[in-house]
């Protein structure tokens, strides 16, 4: 199993000299994801048609472990990517996920635990990020022209005497 997020491997197990420096292991993983479907009535009918107009962007929810005195390197650079709040590049090899190329960091929190000082346990939750789909992802058409140009047009009614008359 391979799950990997912007740079950063999220399942690995690192060694140097024999010794193990970081142990990263995702123990739970959840996907989740809508369709939009629509039912269309047929007047008349006893029948109805339904149109798939598509699925919404995939909801990963994960929970991992990291232990080994490498592994708060791991840890910031993961609260360091989710305070970025931009797209990262996500790449696994599980089934649901192999179409999945770039994902947000929608929720992000760690646990540290007391039995373990050399280990942590993080979730997040992962929206999938596809370019240009909904609605304010793409800037507005700029208005400044047309502003201008209103104006324009107000200053010569004002100047050619056209404001009396109305």
């Amino acid at each position: 199993m391979r799950i990997t997020l912007g740079d950063i491997d999220l399942i690995r197990h690192t060694e140097e000299d024999g010794v193990s420096r970081e142990i990263r292991n995702v123990v739970k993983l959840s996907i989740s994801g809508d369709r939009s479907i629509v039912e269309l009535k047929i007047p008349g009918s006893e029948s109805n048609v339904f149109q798939d107009l598509g699925r919404d962007p995939l909801k990963i929810d994960l929970e991992g472990r990291l232990v080994g005195p490498d592994s708060y390197q791991t840890l910031d650079q993961l609260r360091e990517l989710f305070g970025k709040s931009e797209p990262l590049s996500f790449s696994s090899d599980i089934s649901p996920l192999t179409e999945v190329t770039q994902v947000i960091i929608q929720k992000f929190s760690t646990t540290m635990k007391n039995d373990e000082p050399s280990g942590s346990e993080y979730s997040m939750t992962l929206r999938e990020h596809v370019e240009g789909k909904g609605p304010g992802e793409t800037p507005p058409p700029g208005q400044d022209e047309s502003a201008r140009e209103r104006v324009r047009r107000r200053i010569s009614e004002i100047t050619s005497g056209e404001e009396s008359m109305k």
